[in-house]
């Protein structure tokens, strides 16, 4: 329930991988591309998907949602800039 894709390592000032192993950035910063770790599973059991993770940025993003993570995606003009996408588990 608590895990990240990655993680802010505030003693090194780096980027770590948690959920996620890798990303990769492209087209001048506009996406961001995130390979999971293997055999992530929900606090339940439950294996845990990319289509999983999708799910939950969309619903970050939401503006009805109004969550402050949404802040961080959102254009001059108030917009946020989302396209989320899972391509395979």
């Amino acid at each position: 329930t608590g895990g990240v894709l990655l993680r802010f390592n505030r003693r090194t000032q780096s980027v770590e991988p948690e959920l996620a192993v890798s990303w990769k950035v492209d087209l001048g910063g506009r996406r961001i591309s995130f390979r999971l770790r293997p055999g992530i599973r929900f606090s339940d059991g439950t294996p845990m998907s990319a289509q999983d993770v999708a799910y939950t940025f969309e619903r970050l993003l939401d503006p009805a949602l109004r969550s402050p993570i949404g802040d961080s995606f959102r254009s001059p003009s108030g917009r946020v800039q989302s396209a989320v996408a899972a391509p395979d588990r």
